[in-house]
């Protein structure tokens, strides 16, 4: 033995080689059952908070296209109970009773089949008979043109508290914000920016809720936002059987019609344009409403110019140059023309006719580059410009044949 060595306990010095395996990483459904040991003591409002921010964490880490991130959280939360007997399985799965879903069956089934003896919280209630709570009263905070709209939906049950939605229309709706708590500053920064609109009706407000957290699910994947996700499950449950699924049916023509020469008997004269071009480009305008706007034909605000003048009509329309240099000319009567309709004041009409000022000469840039057109909008300009026939449904095959054989072409030189 060296001298080094001598005295020192067998081993101490030499690296040691541990033969156990690597540590596991946690489970998602590890942190909930950790989570879960502090809602024995917690209200039931605390428990349904607590279980949707564990569903909306299993949402928001989906892969894109999974359905079943929520589903099988709660299957491996049921295993845990039935087959480990862990009591802070259980109080998870009581806190999901709350707010059940597709997988309530599974949940109900295994409380019920509970080992004798085992802990249930103060809070929890028959999971069989458990129905959405119901606001008593609604508040809906929004601007001038209701293309922002927060939604306070007042509750007593299971304790005073408020749910607030805030949500968008432009574009498409979108909810931004879902928030549980307390009404004291629910509104923050929008206060100053947004009006009270007196007699809200609650089934109405919960429809339009139910209607937006189905379209933020499926046009704005994936969403990750804490600010959405965490509260997401809760806001399904308290609107739950109240979307209305309801399907899109265009104006009719008798009244685009109607709307289209009152427009031009109000603003045709002062527009100092040919009949045809005013006709057209409101014929154009009640097309993008129509099919864009939430509102409906009549609905515009600031940022809907914005997405009609820089993109869709691009995209989507043939105009010929006369007609397209005129757009902004008329669509600024029109923004007045159609908002003084929905009896909007001057002061709230003057913003929307402002942003068309705004994004004149962004307009005519685009126009004239032509590079934003849509392949439905390059190949009818193709249709014109070489005289076809509409009706001769061989000469427009043809054109839409040439148009693909250039797109292919193209994509093999890129390549």
């Amino acid at each position: 033995m060296s001298p080094k060595s001598r005295g020192r306990p067998k081993g101490r010095g030499r690296p040691r080689h541990h033969s156990g395996s690597p540590a596991r990483q946690l489970s998602q459904a590890d942190h909930v059952l950790r989570d879960a040991r502090a809602l024995e003591a917690a209200t039931r409002l605390d428990a349904q908070a607590a279980a949707s921010a564990w569903l909306g964490e299993a949402w928001a880490k989906r892969s894109m296209g999974e359905r079943g991130a929520e589903a099988a959280l709660v299957t491996q939360l049921v295993g845990a109970a039935r087959r480990r007997g862990k009591p802070t399985a259980y109080l998870a799965l009581h806190a999901l009773a709350t707010i059940p879903g597709e997988w309530r069956e599974e949940v109900l089934s295994t409380l019920a089949e509970a080992p004798e003896g085992t802990p249930a919280p103060g809070w929890t209630t028959d999971p069989v008979a458990t129905q959405p709570e119901r606001p008593i009263r609604v508040e809906l905070w929004r601007d001038p043109w209701g293309s922002v709209r927060v939604y306070l939906m007042h509750y007593t049950e299971p304790a005073e508290h408020v749910l607030l939605v805030s949500l968008s229309t432009v574009g498409g709706v979108m909810i931004h914000t879902l928030e549980v708590g307390s009404e004291l500053d629910a509104l923050g920064e929008q206060a100053d920016e947004l009006i009270l609109q007196d007699d809200v009706d609650i089934d109405e407000a919960l429809a339009v809720v139910a209607d937006a957290l189905w379209q933020t699910d499926m046009y704005w994947p994936p969403q990750d936002d804490p600010d959405y996700v965490l509260t997401r499950a809760l806001a399904h449950w308290r609107t739950s059987g109240h979307r209305t699924e309801s399907d899109w049916e265009p104006l009719p023509d008798d009244e685009r019609q109607a709307l289209i020469e009152a427009f031009a008997a109000e603003h045709g004269e002062a527009l100092a344009l040919d009949p045809s071009i005013v006709e057209v480009a409101a014929d154009t305008f009640i097309d993008f409403g129509d099919g864009y706007l939430h509102g409906g034909v009549l609905a515009w605000n600031p940022g809907e110019v914005e997405r009609f003048l820089l993109d869709w009509v691009h995209r989507k329309v043939v105009l010929d140059g006369e007609a397209a240099v005129a757009v902004p000319d008329v669509l600024r009567a029109w923004v007045v023309f159609a908002l003084g309709r929905k009896g909007l004041a001057d002061e709230d009409i003057a913003p929307v006719v402002a942003a068309v000022d705004e994004l004149h000469d962004d307009y005519l840039d685009e126009a004239a580059d032509g590079s934003d057109h849509g392949p439905g909008a390059e190949i009818m300009a193709r249709i014109l410009a070489g005289g076809v026939d509409l009706e001769d449904s061989d000469a427009v095959g043809r054109v839409i044949g040439a148009y693909n054989a250039e797109q292919n072409a193209r994509r093999l030189l890129d390549g």
